[in-house]
Order: structure tokens, then C-alpha cells, then sequence
């Protein structure tokens, strides 16, 4: 088990009392925030199972009145996702993430992302077009060099603009 590098000073009171296997990072907090429609503050421990020598999720958390309790929790689920057959599902994931349909177990790039057809349909504006040169194999680059490529580079309108009368304007 790897602990994270902040609790050398921060709740460093506290050591695990599961034995994580391998390489599991696992970190831990007296009260953290969870955000959403009704946030609230509560002990928590996190824990990021090795994927070398364990079939859980990617990330799982516990959460409880103590930090003990909250690794009990952790540890629990651990279990359970470690245990289960895994049926994975992208339910409403368009990235590389998938649920386990049976213990809701998360994972990431076990599959390709969804790319959406269209989105990238229509030329490239002149004002992007120095971006093509960027020595990069990024996506947003790589994006607009296929564009270009398909869809062309839009001209600058090199028209000076309309003149502006300035007559009857007082």
C-alpha cells in the first residue's frame, strides 16, 4: 500500500488499518466537503486499488463519522467490486469510463471514447489556421488539421470596411 505524500503532515495521526494490497495510493481526511444540491462535510478515505493485481474500480471512497469508519467503508466496497464479475457498461460515459453493472464499480479506458460525428463538420476559420502549424500531435490540433484538410480554411475578408456617415448624426 502507497499512502499519499500529504499525510506526512496532514492527519498523520492516523494510519490504515486494512492491508491494501500492492501498490493500492490510499488517502484520508477528518472532514472533507462533498458538494451538491445539499453539501455537507464528513471523515472520508479514498483508495485507488492497483490494477496489476486487483479487478476493482478505479477509485473508490468511503465515508463515515470517524476516518476509521470511513476506511471500514472503503474497504468494504473494495471487497465487493474485488469479488464481483464484472458486466461493464458505459451507461452515460462518452469518455473512456464504464460502470459495472453489478457492483457499480468504475472504471476508465477500458474502451474507446465515443467520438460524435458531425461536431467538427465545417471549415476551419482563418484565424486558426497558424494553430496548424504547431509542432503537436494534441487533440484539439489534430482536430483542426482534419478540418482544413476536409473542409478547407475559411478567407479573411480583406474588404476595408464601410465607410461611416457621420451627416445628420447631431
Amino acid at each position: 500500500m502507497k499512502i499519499a505524500s500529504q499525510h506526512a503532515w496532514k492527519d498523520n495521526e492516523y494510519t490504515p488499518r486494512h492491508d491494501w494490497p500492492g501498490d493500492t495510493l490510499v488517502q484520508w481526511g477528518g472532514s472533507g466537503v462533498v458538494l451538491g444540491k445539499n453539501p455537507y462535510t464528513t471523515a472520508f478515505f479514498e483508495a485507488f486499488p492497483d490494477k496489476s493485481i486487483s479487478t476493482a474500480g478505479g477509485f473508490i471512497r468511503g465515508e463515515g463519522a470517524t476516518i476509521e469508519d470511513a476506511e471500514a467503508s472503503a474497504f468494504a466496497k473494495y471487497t465487493k467490486q474485488n469479488e464481483c464479475r464484472h458486466l461493464w457498461g458505459r451507461e452515460h460515459y462518452r469518455n473512456s469510463g464504464q460502470l459495472c453493472r453489478h457492483c457499480r464499480a468504475f472504471r476508465c479506458d477500458q474502451v474507446k471514447e465515443v467520438v460524435i460525428l458531425g461536431r467538427h463538420r465545417k471549415p476551419l476559420e482563418w484565424y486558426h489556421a497558424y494553430d496548424l502549424e504547431m509542432d503537436s500531435d494534441s487533440k484539439y490540433i489534430r482536430i483542426m488539421r482534419l478540418r482544413a484538410k476536409l473542409f478547407g480554411i475559411t478567407e479573411l475578408d480583406a474588404s476595408p470596411p464601410a465607410p461611416v456617415s457621420m451627416e445628420g448624426s447631431e
